[in-house]
Parts: structure tokens; C-alpha cells; sequence
């Protein structure tokens, strides 16, 4: 994508003289390579260590955020465009958890919230100069008074609203038909393999540490979707086994809790008996 990006941005100048199209060269590199270095430091001091889903996206959001302005700014506004778009991008992901938008590939933040950065971007950085040359002598203002930006903000407006009053229709007809998301368990083992017949890009649960020790975790052999029927929680058959196996910040097993009449415990439910004879052996793990 990155490569593809001197494609584009290059591109769009529709002439390879050298000076315009080296340019939008220079400031596509800036931009996603400060925005990476910038995940690089902000997930090791986050997480505690190096996150590659977090640099990775991050430098598209410095590729997204400086193509607005790729020939109109300056190549040290290309790095603060770039450092701005890795917080940009990450709070959005923040956002999406907060408000429950299920966004697995984060192209809301990445596509939406730095695409919004880096239109409004042009305003606070472009350059008279720069926009005269890149756009055929138009005389701008550009950074040096408030009415570029508010050109940028008028345009990210009416995008918004364009998207929003076409988008938003097609959506609730969807919904009303039922076709706007696929069944809850086609949800969990994935749409590579429902809809794809093919194999699971992102295995949930592939380290299971319960968050709640009071929520129970369900390790399942079953290869259909099965029904605790103690917890009423839903699982399905393509996670695989998990005993054992501990999350990267958790690499050793838990500790036991101090006995108070209440240990956590392990049991082994079998639902194969003779009134559940279509059910399938499961293995429920309660407490921490």
C-alpha cells in the first residue's frame, strides 16, 4: 500500500517533470514513516511492547492524512502531519470500542478519522507558494489567515453529509430486510470461513484469559456450535484448544485463589447423555 501510495500521489500531479511529482514523493515518505515511529513508542509505552498492528495501521494513517496535501505542504509539515495522524488514528480506535462499532480492520479510523485530519491539515499547513505552483498559479491564502481552513472545513463537511444522507438510507433498509449482518455464530467463526470456505484470517480466542473471573470461559471439542447449558453462553467449534495457553502479558498460568469455600474450579460437563443425545462433549472452565 505504501508503494502503491507514489502511485497515486505522484500520480494525480498528471505530469512527471520532476520538481511537482518529487515532491508528493517526498512528503507521502515523511508523513507514514514519523506516524510508524510514532506507534513504535507509543505502543511500547502502552502495552509494553512493540504492537506491528498498531505501527502498520499507523503508517496508513500518515499515508492517508498527508495525500490532501502531499504538493501544498511543506516536507516538515509532512512529519507533524504524520506524528498527528498515529494519535489520530489511534484514539478513533479508541472511539469505535467506546461507542460499539464493530470495525475489526479499523478503516474507520484509519480511512475516516486521518482522511478528516488530513483535509483540515491543508488549512493549518499549505503554503501560498506551494498551492500556486501545484494548482496553476491559483493565488491562496493558505496557512497564512483562517479562510483555507475554513474551505477545508466547509469540504469535510459536505463529504460528511453527502456520505451520511446516502449511506444512511441503503443501511436501514438493509436492517429492516435482516441483511445488514450475518447470523451472531458466523460472526465468531469468522466470514473467511462462512461465507469463504476458506480459513480463518483472525482466530478468536486463540489465548483465552478470562478478563472476569466470575464469567466463565468455554473451551469447546465440538466441531458444531454448542449451548452450555449452564451459562446460556454461545460457542463454536472452529476455536481451537486453548488449555494451556495464555495471553502475551499473561504468559504464566493465573494463581489460585486463597480457599474460602468458593475455589475456582474445573469441571467436565458431558451433554451426551440420553436427554441431550444431540449435544456435543464440552469443557467449562469457571472462575479465574
Amino acid at each position: 500500500l505504501w508503494f502503491g501510495w507514489y502511485g497515486f500521489n505522484c500520480g494525480s500531479t498528471l505530469q512527471f517533470n520532476g520538481s511537482l511529482a518529487a515532491k508528493a514523493a517526498v512528503t507521502t515518505t515523511l508523513s507514514p514513516a514519523l506516524s510508524a515511529l510514532t506507534a513504535i513508542i507509543l505502543s511500547k509505552c502502552t502495552y509494553g511492547h512493540f504492537e506491528l498492528g498498531l505501527v502498520l495501521n499507523s503508517a496508513l494513517g500518515g499515508l492517508v492524512g498527508i495525500t490532501a496535501g502531499c504538493t501544498v505542504v511543506e516536507d516538515w509539515a509532512a512529519l507533524i502531519i504524520g506524528i498527528v495522524s498515529c494519535f489520530v488514528y489511534y484514539g478513533g480506535t479508541l472511539l469505535m470500542v467506546v461507542i460499539k462499532v464493530d470495525d475489526p480492520v479499523e478503516a474507520i479510523s484509519v480511512h475516516g478519522f486521518c482522511g478528516l485530519w488530513g483535509l483540515l491539515a491543508v488549512g493549518i499547513f499549505a503554503t501560498p507558494e506551494n498551492i500556486a505552483a501545484a494548482y496553476s498559479g491559483r493565488e491562496c491564502d493558505g496557512w497564512e489567515t483562517g479562510l483555507q481552513f475554513a474551505s477545508q472545513l466547509t469540504g469535510a463537511l459536505t463529504i460528511i453529509a453527502w456520505v451520511t444522507l446516502t449511506t444512511v438510507p441503503v443501511l436501514l433498509l438493509l436492517k429492516i430486510s435482516s441483511l445488514l449482518r450475518v447470523p451472531p455464530h458466523f460472526e465468531e467463526i469468522g466470514l473467511d470461513h462462512s461465507e469463504h470456505g476458506g480459513q480463518m484470517a483472525f482466530i478468536a480466542n486463540e489465548f483465552v484469559r478470562p478478563m472476569d473471573p466470575s464469567k466463565p470461559t468455554i473451551h469447546t471439542h465440538a466441531e458444531n456450535d454448542v449451548e452450555a447449558a449452564d451459562t446460556g453462553a454461545k460457542s463454536t467449534g472452529y476455536s481451537p484448544e486453548v488449555s494451556g495457553k495464555y495471553s502475551k502479558d499473561n504468559d504464566a498460568p493465573p494463581a489460585e485463589a486463597p480457599s474460602d469455600g468458593k475455589d475456582s474450579e474445573t469441571t467436565d460437563v458431558n451433554l451426551n447423555d440420553d436427554s441431550k443425545s444431540n449435544e456435543k462433549d464440552t469443557h467449562v472452565v469457571t472462575g479465574a
